[in-house]
């Protein structure tokens, strides 16, 4: 009954997100382009083997049913991910529901390390990939340091990276008159409260 209310009030989240804008200033467009309303969120609860790149783990596994399920009637028309194997197996069961096979934007290494430079580069490339596709709804999965990078980089709040233990945010960015409408909602099974400080 309490995922079934959080799915309910992530409709109702996505449905206001869509309908309001708040004061939140846009990035600049391309005169006659609007961004696509974006839904943002971390990939799903990783595994453990490989330890270079884990798929999900069996709870990953059933959030990324969960987030199939709780997005199959928001309209995507796109999904983004990284290569990493995590981001891609949590868009998968929605990207096979709806029939879209995701796009996947790579995070180069630099000498066999991701640093904050590549990490920026990797944002970079995301932010243009939303920014090409004016209209629809496109669905970003990525990681608990890029999706707030990204989310600031399209015009929305600066927020902290996600904390480990939480996999369960959704935030919702839709713009209207130049505006940017933002919406934080939670999706499949609650995370473990990991204080004040976490988001």
């Amino acid at each position: 009954m309490a995922r079934r209310a959080r799915t309910d009030h992530l409709v109702f989240a996505i449905a206001l997100a869509a309908s309001c804008a708040a004061a939140l200033p846009s990035p600049a467009q391309v005169p006659g382009s609007q961004p696509a309303t974006v839904i943002l969120v971390r990939h799903a609860e990783p595994g453990l083997q490989p330890a270079d790149d884990p798929g999900l783990s069996p709870g990953g596994a059933k959030r990324a049913q969960d987030l199939a399920t709780a997005l199959r009637d928001a309209g995507v028309t796109s999904i983004l991910t990284s290569l990493f194997r995590r981001t891609r197996e949590t868009a998968q069961p929605l990207a096979r529901q709806l029939g879209i096979a995701p796009d996947a934007a790579p995070i180069l290494l630099d000498r066999g390390r991701i640093t904050p430079e590549t990490l920026a580069g990797h944002v970079r490339t995301l932010t243009a990939g939303v920014q090409r596709r004016p209209g629809g709804v496109i669905l970003v999965v990525g990681h608990s340091n890029t999706i707030p990078d990204l989310i600031f980089s399209l015009g929305g709040p600066r927020l902290p990276d996600i904390c480990e233990p939480v996999f369960d945010n959704l935030f919702v960015m839709t713009p209207a008159n130049g505006k940017w409408s933002f919406t934080r909602a939670r999706y499949g099974a609650p995370s473990p409260d990991a204080g004040l400080e976490c988001r």
